[in-house]
């Protein structure tokens, strides 16, 4: 009976998980003998000494390959939960580039976590990164909110003339704006458009969501209608949020002067909006108001649900008005 393909991972990751690298590594071999495709980053699982086995080994391919090989320790790294090692690789790979042959075998570093990863991957040769291998690391800093770092090497990427995709781009303006780093988003959309990278629906979501958690009513009708005019479609969930928590705030009288303006910019809210709006107008006991929003409701071709019903009908008996006019 062969073993296939499964049985070799399972097998190698054993060996890894019980520091026996020596024996992960001869049947990593016999896979490359068989003709399996072998999972560097998987393989790895964040081991930094497998992965400097596998460069070492790698140190006689020509430089695509060997960047390749670099790229699979950066994605394995990162992949184990050891961003911080990847960042520092990645840094090294960087240098390697401005130094020769002579200079990257001598060199040292009075940082002792840079000293560890040189000692460990003992560049024998420049290794000049590519847009591979700072994606890799950058989308890593961005999953362990790592900003400043994945900023700074997407700085380091356009000076050294790799260019980012759009995935990246988007991970990153999505994160600031988790981080509710706002202006940094747009300094990223603007980026990337002279790039010739033209923003997409989680683009402009990403940073209309970021407005409406900050309440910057002015500011996401602006971005709406930007949004409408190239092709997007705003998240309901966004502006059901800004919705909410000015009437949680008491401003439910400017809740339905927004729900007002999203009609005038040329979208239409669905029922969760006006509900919520209509339950901060009861919240202030303008009643009449609410009532008429909620027959604005079904003006638009909605029914009101079980929820818009239930928030109107607790408002007019809290207010003992248990037969109001239609």
């Amino acid at each position: 009976m062969d073993l296939n393909e499964k049985t070799y991972c399972i097998l190698i990751h054993g060996f890894t998980k019980e520091n026996r690298i020596d024996k992960a590594l001869v049947l990593f071999d016999w896979m490359k003998g068989l003709g399996f495709d072998r999972d560097v980053p998987l393989f790895m699982e964040g081991d930094l000494v497998a992965a400097s086995w596998l460069l070492q080994d790698g140190n006689k391919l020509s430089i695509g390959p060997f960047v390749s090989l670099y790229n699979a320790v950066l994605e394995g790294l990162v992949n184990g939960g050891k961003v911080n090692e990847a960042y520092l690789l990645l840094q090294e790979m960087i240098a390697s580039n401005n130094l020769s042959d002579e200079e990257i075998a001598g060199c040292a570093s009075d940082n002792e976590e840079v000293e560890y990863i040189t000692n460990l991957f003992k560049f024998e040769k420049a290794v000049i990164p590519n847009s591979d291998s700072y994606s890799i690391v950058i989308d890593g800093l961005c999953k362990y909110q790592e900003l400043d770092k994945a900023l700074e090497l997407l700085h380091d990427m356009a000076a050294n003339g790799c260019i980012g995709n759009l995935l990246l781009y988007n991970n990153l303006i999505h994160e600031m704006c988790n981080a509710d780093r706002l202006q940094e988003s747009f300094k990223l959309m603007k980026a990337m458009r002279g790039l010739g990278l033209e923003p997409n629906h989680f683009t402009y979501n990403s940073i209309f969501g970021c407005l409406c958690r900050k309440e910057k009513v002015s500011d996401v009708l602006d971005l709406m209608r930007e949004m409408l005019h190239h092709g997007h479609t705003p998240w309901i969930k966004h502006d059901t949020i800004l919705l909410k928590r000015l009437c949680t705030r008491g401003n439910a009288m400017e809740a339905c002067q927004f729900l007002s303006d999203l009609e005038e910019v040329g979208f239409l809210p669905n029922v969760i909006a006006y509900s919520a709006a209509i339950d901060g107008l009861c919240r202030i006991e303008e009643l009449d108001h609410a009532l008429k929003l909620f027959h604005d409701v079904h003006a638009h071709g909605y029914a009101p649900d079980v929820v818009a019903h239930n928030v109107l009908i607790h408002g007019f008996c809290k207010e003992e008005l248990m037969r109001p006019k239609a």
